[in-house]
């Protein structure tokens, strides 16, 4: 499954290969089933990208910045990363 995704990366998503030298820019893949898309947190915000109940990725997303939410997304992001694959490279 790893694979395809970076073929798609690679061939659809050319703009990651710039992102990629840059020293602040990691990428990870966590290959279990999380039951969402992916998600991203910093000081300030965190975001979620949750799936249609089909599966499907969708293009919406939900944005917070309260306190209590950010805690729980940096340690839900933390979670995943545990055990995630870092790609250095596509």
């Amino acid at each position: 499954m790893l694979q395809p995704v970076l073929d798609k990366f690679r061939t659809e998503h050319s703009i990651f290969e710039t992102f990629m030298q840059n020293e602040f820019f990691h990428i990870s893949v966590y290959l279990g089933n999380m039951g969402f898309f992916g998600l991203a947190c910093n000081d300030h915000f965190f975001m979620i990208r949750l799936l249609k109940s089909n599966g499907d990725h969708d293009t919406r997303y939900i944005l917070c910045n309260d306190k209590e939410v950010l805690e729980w997304g940096k340690d839900l992001f933390e979670h995943y990363l545990k055990t995630s694959i870092p790609i250095t490279e596509l």
